[in-house]
């Protein structure tokens, strides 16, 4: 278990990771086809926290990208850049 799950562990259900691996497969498939979604930003983070997990650091980007796109005022997704840039041992640029 990598320490970026363990510290977010929050004993998420079957139904819950079930629901993170619909988020993903259909945030992959917006991709894949070249067409924005709307996905609310929590979902967004679920995402993020997915890739980050298999440290696929190219669909982070897009996942922020499309955060920052849908939600260009949250001060969530500063939090969120911080978070990732620290799990990814960059706290310089956080």
């Amino acid at each position: 278990m990598n320490y970026f799950y363990s510290m977010y562990d929050d004993g998420l259900s079957y139904r819950e990771e079930d629901n993170t691996s619909l988020l993903v497969n259909r945030f992959n498939q917006m991709i894949e086809n070249d067409r924005l979604e709307y996905f609310e930003s929590e979902d967004i983070e679920k995402i993020i926290d997915h890739f980050c997990e298999t440290e696929d650091t190219a669909k982070i980007k897009r996942a922020f990208s499309l955060y920052e796109k849908l939600f260009p005022f949250s001060n969530q997704i500063s939090l969120k850049k911080a978070q990732v840039l620290i799990f990814f041992d960059k706290a310089q640029q956080a």
